[in-house]
């Protein structure tokens, strides 16, 4: 179940994190499966865990879409870097960063900075792999979906 778990990873991580605060973790995460669960962030600013959160964002449930069509699996764009700042927006004094990378030159000097920081975590268009599709289809293929076939 590769891409069954839509929304677990975001708490899985808080609970590891807390169990191993000294111990760097990266995630990387789909934006719509960080959506689902994103307030967990706001326990991660507060307990000033080092996190890395990579939000691939392709706006939408993209093994949601893969399943099965349907408007309801595009998601409104956040903008990540504000969110992150509205978490750290406290009297205990947030420290989370947020940080924006469009290009891999970017994203290199971001992961940078965001391994840097140790006090609280960082958070970092149809991406989505051949094996995400096809299992999508097989899925969707067992679920008895109509108008879907499997291609491989």
């Amino acid at each position: 179940m590769q891409w069954g778990h839509i929304g677990w990873s975001i708490p899985a991580l808080f609970g590891y994190a807390l169990a191993r605060p000294k111990r760097r973790i990266i995630v990387m995460i789909g934006d719509g499966a960080l959506q689902v669960t994103a307030q967990e962030i706001s326990q991660m600013v507060r307990h000033r865990l080092p996190i890395i959160i990579v939000p691939m964002n392709n706006k939408g449930y993209t093994i949601e879409a893969e399943i099965h069509a349907g408007e309801y699996n595009r998601i409104y764009n956040w903008n990540y870097v504000l969110l992150v700042q509205a978490f750290n927006f406290s009297d205990t004094g947030g420290r989370a960063l947020g940080l924006k990378a469009d290009t891999v030159e970017e994203f290199s000097e971001a992961i940078e900075l965001a391994q840097a920081h140790m006090d609280g975590p960082s958070i970092e268009r149809d991406d989505c792999s051949k094996e995400l599709i096809t299992w999508g289809h097989y899925v969707a293929a067992a679920n008895n979906r109509s108008g879907m076939t499997i291609e491989t």
